[in-house]
């Protein structure tokens, strides 16, 4: 088929061969263009019919009175022509279908997304899909276990199932069309949306009784290019230079220089200015063809109108990265939209990497090399850690950055993407996965670039059993004219992202909050193996809390073994309880051992796979003697333990500092605890599908 405007849709005879290519069934149908035309056309079918109207635009189709089933005599058939002509006066013509009668209508839909690639959706059908809104989305290529695991996910699944008396639907069925329309969508480019709505189930058979696709220019698809290896040079540079280096510190070009300098940045620095006015003691170069080595990273602070002429004179100069923190590209409008075009073009045709254009820079505590431009870097600390963070924003990027420095843990390398000229998030995402330094990767992102290479370096991630956490803030508009289909209505950029995140084992965090504090267990703690939690409180209200929390989360609270309880009713008041969650009761406030050897007794149960202590008041030495206790017991086994504690950190501030010291997360309220667990319990499944698939003879 030939794609001659924006937007074309087949007629339905067309939809049904491309179909039929893919062993997706469909009824027999005949189309007239007249009620004359029906009586005669209505006769060539043997068993009961289906009309159904076609007219411009027109999508609902029940709605508007435009389908009549069970039609039996083409007399019939003529007489509900001449009604529903009545009813809609853009009629024109009619399809008649032979009659499919099943005991489930199920809806399966295509979307493409130009970013994110194709998605299979299902869910109930008819009109039920929209009215419900009940619908799993995934990304193409979807299998047969993928499409059962959709329909288990679902809301209807238990009627689905055949619950309350209903008649079980052949789920085989369904999952091979949820398969057939992912291959029909990895080899239709073309085709950017599918609806297949009802899909009935008849005889063990999966058939589509009504159909509608939309195609599109191939020729609009975003162009792809290769992923970039050299990410290296501009994350661990051997030797930077400073081009727009300022002796004044306090301005931009200077105080960079001046980061660079006081946070340890050990390689060759050189300094660039139209004076070659020295910096901070240094000397300075009227340009980079003048320096005495090549560098691996210029890092460019000039005014916008001399970003170009800079870029290319690095690029001749042999400096294989750029960091362009200059703004005024395309968020300023059309003029800086076509400097920034210009920029990539000669990134591509000089094969130079370019970070930016309109960024903060980057930190890598290892080198250590702070290229950041943000006031959070005026803190002497930068302490060498283990959590990877990447930032489709600047301002709010450091603004993390710095705390996570405040509560004690530490950040491996910190990237603002900039306007992603040239490198993209998922760029440096595939550097970080393979970094032998970084343990936990945060990302917030507001639109992603190159998603074969995020979707890439996510599997990676899981086999190397490295969790990816992800904010995702904002839509996206892509150009795109919206269609009234199910499709459309249903798989909007935020569903898509979602079906994305979970397809790769990226773990979405849904407030900035969620993100640090899993962020920061997960670079102390180790992984649970599952599920199974075990509650020690000094507060029955905070075991209700926790305990509750647990649930909404999807996490148990198994029984102890007889062992375990005893060991605890030994260690607890008697009026303590020892199931779970543990009440070692307000005793802990003079006796601070009973809440450690609470824990103890439960640390090695089987059926355990991490510790959640909810502590309401505690002060002073008993609090230090407590937090000494819990510390040295997490170097006994490797399962995660943290605490929720409620009351005001001024309470217990050196107890506080020695979890911080021993790597023990401390939580405001049980809540936050639970969600960070649930989060733990996710990177752990998302290692154990890789691990199963590693094993898997496929």
């Amino acid at each position: 088929m030939t794609v001659t405007q924006n937007a074309w849709q087949p007629t339905s005879e067309e939809s049904r061969t491309l179909l039929a290519e893919f062993g997706i069934a469909t009824p027999r149908q005949v189309a007239v263009t007249s009620v004359d035309q029906v009586l005669d056309a209505a006769g060539s079918f043997d068993g009961p019919i289906v009309i159904k109207a076609i007219a411009p635009d027109l999508v609902h189709k029940s709605d508007a009175g435009g389908v009549v089933v069970g039609i039996r005599s083409p007399e019939s058939a003529r007489e509900e022509a001449l009604e529903m002509a009545a009813r809609i006066p853009a009629i024109t013509g009619f399809l008649m279908q032979e009659f499919v009668a099943g005991s489930h209508e199920i809806f399966l839909g295509m979307r493409r997304d130009p970013v994110l690639g194709a998605f299979v959706l299902v869910g109930l059908g008819g009109i039920w899909v929209e009215v419900l809104n009940d619908v799993a989305i995934r990304p193409v290529p979807c299998t047969e276990i993928d499409a059962e695991t959709m329909l288990r996910s679902l809301r209807a699944a238990p009627l689905l199932a055949g619950g309350r008396g209903t008649t079980a639907v052949d789920r085989s069925a369904i999952a091979q069309v949820v398969v057939s329309v992912s291959q029909f969508a990895a080899q239709h480019p073309e085709i950017e949306q599918l609806d297949l709505n009802p899909v009935v189930v008849a005889d063990g058979m999966a058939i589509a009784v009504d159909w509608h696709l939309l195609c599109r220019d191939p020729s609009e698809a975003i162009p792809r290019r290769s992923d970039h290896r050299g990410v290296r040079h501009i994350l661990s540079p051997n030797g930077i230079v400073v081009v727009g280096a300022s002796a004044d510190t306090d301005k931009v070009g200077g105080r960079l220089f001046r980061y660079l300098v006081s946070h340890g940045y050990e390689k060759p620095l050189y300094a660039v200015n139209s004076d070659a006015e020295p910096v901070m003691g240094r000397p300075a170069y009227h340009s980079v063809s003048k320096l005495p080595s090549t560098p691996d990273l210029a890092c460019v602070v000039v005014p916008v109108s001399s970003v170009l002429k800079v870029a290319r004179e690095c690029a001749e100069a042999g400096i294989p990265g750029i960091i362009v923190y200059s703004s005024g590209f395309a968020e300023s409008g059309p003029e800086g939209r076509h400097l920034q075009d210009q920029l990539r073009e000669l990134a591509t045709e000089s094969g130079v990497l370019i970070s930016g254009p309109n960024t903060a820079g980057m930190i890598n505590t290892h080198l250590p090399m702070c290229a950041s431009i943000t006031m959070a870097s005026e803190d002497a600390r930068m302490p060498a850690g283990n959590i990877g963070v990447i930032t489709q924003s600047g301002g709010l990027g450091s603004a993390l950055v710095s705390r996570i420095w405040d509560s004690g843990a530490a950040i491996s390398t910190w990237v603002s993407c900039g306007n992603e000229v040239d490198l993209t998030l998922s760029d440096y995402l595939d550097h970080l996965v393979d970094d032998e330094r970084t343990d936990v990767v945060v990302l917030f992102i507001e639109a992603l670039r190159e998603v074969e290479i995020f979707a890439a370096a996510c599997r990676r991630a899981r086999v190397l059993g490295k969790p990816i956490l992800a904010y995702k803030t904002g839509t996206t508009e892509l150009g795109r004219a919206a269609v009234c289909s199910h499709t459309a209505a249903l798989a909007g950029d935020d569903q898509l992202y979602d079906a994305t995140f979970r397809s790769l084992g990226v773990i979405r965090c849904h407030d900035l909050q969620s993100l640090l504090d899993a962020a920061i267990a997960l670079s102390w703690q180790p992984i649970p193996r599952a599920n199974r939690v075990a509650v020690i409180s000094t507060s029955g209200g905070a075991c209700s809390i926790a305990a509750d929390a647990c649930v909404r989360a999807g996490l148990e609270l198994p029984s102890f073994s007889e062992k375990a309880r005893s060991k605890i009713r030994t260690a607890i008041p008697s009026f303590g309880s020892h199931a779970n969650p543990v009440d070692v009761t307000l005793g802990a406030s003079t006796h601070p051992q009973i809440v450690g050897d609470a824990v103890a007794a439960v640390m090695d149960e089987s059926n355990i796979d991490a510790i959640l202590v909810a502590l309401s008041s505690n002060t002073g030495k008993p609090a230090l003697h407590m937090a000494r206790h819990l510390v040295s017991l997490t170097e006994r086994v490797d399962k995660p333990l943290i605490v929720a504690r409620v009351a005001a950190d001024y309470l217990a501030t050196d107890a506080l500092a020695h979890y911080r010291e021993g790597q023990v997360p401390v939580y405001s309220t049980p809540e936050r605890a639970v969600a960070v667990l649930a989060a733990m319990v996710e990177a752990g499944k998302a290692r154990e599908v890789a691990s199963t698939a590693a094993r898997s003879p496929c």
